[in-house]
């Protein structure tokens, strides 16, 4: 597997940890698949996963560690990951072994809340960078996945409200 260390800097200079792994000739004339991570474990805990898909389904594949994540630098929070997504998207677009033709989206769990809320933000923009997506084993928001979870939680919603820092409201 082919692959160069990606360098993503946030606009707070905090550096974020990701992997471009192409295909070995003419990777532009592959599909990219840019993958959103789940929230348990770190990026390397995927690569049994990367490479199936880079063999079997013949991609690209663009994986980068949000704030806080892996060796990423900075604290995770809603606002920071779509933050960081942002300047995913900014480095797909500039990447010239990336066709601009054949960019898909990869969301797992928490990866696959950030992936909608990516493509709701880029609808309302009329961005269509995107030509389609899968969203793997997410949730509607992080509230109902707290009373899953924890049921405790909604017997005393004071302090549910109090615990949760992430909203992720996906099924909006």
């Amino acid at each position: 597997m082919q692959y160069k260390e990606m360098k993503l800097l946030t606009k707070e200079g905090l550096k974020l940890q990701g992997w471009f792994m192409h295909q070995h000739v003419d990777p532009e004339s592959f599909t990219t698949v840019v993958f959103f991570h789940e929230n348990a474990g770190n990026i390397g805990l995927r690569l049994d996963w990367f490479e199936l898909m880079y063999k079997h389904l013949k991609v690209n594949i663009v994986c980068v560690a949000y704030r806080g994540y892996s060796k990423s630098e900075g604290e995770p929070n809603e606002d920071h990951i779509l933050d960081d997504v942002d300047l995913i998207i900014d480095y797909c677009k500039n990447e010239k072994m990336i066709n601009q033709d054949k960019v898909f989206l990869f969301g797992r769990s928490l990866g696959g809340a950030v992936a909608i809320h990516t493509l709701r933000k880029l609808e309302k923009k009329g961005c269509h960078y995107f030509k389609g997506a899968v969203i793997e084993n997410t949730f509607t928001n992080i509230s109902s996945m707290a009373d899953a979870i924890f049921p405790m939680f909604k017997a005393i919603p004071r302090i549910k409200k109090a615990m949760l820092r992430l909203r992720w409201e996906s099924e909006q």
